[in-house]
């Protein structure tokens, strides 16, 4: 009691710095949490009117700032290889367009311009009673993952899952746009090095896996061949 009465005043502003710091911090984490918040919201609103889906999932790694994002939906649509491919690029490179110009959260991203390995989005593809389509009828989900995507097939006799098809990121880019993967990120990189994020750091180096061989791709064209038509 005598110590606290002498060092009373010491007290008081040790608390109130304790204050301020514990303040300063939930403060900071909010406003990145409300950016991406609203961010995720327009783009999840966007996926909704544009394509008719239906979000069930969000999630990712933002201790501390926003390290990675990923988002799951429903489709209630059938789908084939290169209509799902497509349709994933286009997600995950509005997702990080709506990123990369919200000028609020620059400075709570690991990485600025932030890229598409850092996105995570899944499209399943089902009935509205999220039944699986017939397996020659469509793909059942598509899926981007540290620069990969994956399309699998769902089979609704409990057989495993069964990967139809995964391919490098960069592939399927350039299947869809046109261009490489590569090339967007330098455009990317110098159209927002102006305005740098206070907390960059280099872009990850994106992890290619290795690309099938041709009997490998041959035998997934042939196993899946009526599907790859649609």
């Amino acid at each position: 009691m005598v110590f606290i009465k002498k060092h009373v005043k010491l007290i008081l502003v040790l608390t109130a710095i304790l204050i301020g710091s514990t303040w300063h911090i939930v403060k900071r984490e909010n406003d990145y949490f409300t950016h991406l918040n609203r961010i995720t919201k327009k783009f999840i609103g966007e996926m909704e009117e544009k394509h008719g889906f239906s979000c069930f999932s969000i999630g990712g790694s933002l201790a501390g700032n926003v390290k990675e994002v990923s988002i799951k939906f429903y489709c209630y649509e059938k789908k084939s290889i290169e209509e799902a491919r497509k349709l994933e690029i286009d997600c995950v490179e509005r997702f990080c367009e709506m990123i990369n110009s919200h000028k609020k959260i620059r400075p709570h991203l690991e990485a600025f311009p932030f890229p598409s390995e850092r996105v995570e989005i899944m499209v399943c593809f089902c009935k509205k009673d999220l039944k699986k389509f017939p397996p020659e009828e469509s793909i059942s989900l598509v899926m981007s993952c540290r620069e990969k995507l994956y399309y699998l097939v769902v089979f609704n006799d409990h057989r495993p899952d069964q990967t139809v098809l995964e391919e490098p990121y960069s592939e399927a880019y350039k299947k869809v746009k046109g261009i490489s993967s590569d090339a967007q990120k330098i455009t990317l990189k110098s159209k927002y090095q102006s305005q740098p994020s206070k907390n960059n750091k280099a872009l990850l180096q994106a992890r290619k896996p290795p690309i099938f061989d041709d009997a490998q791709k041959e035998a997934l064209r042939c196993e899946f061949k009526d599907l790859e038509k649609r």
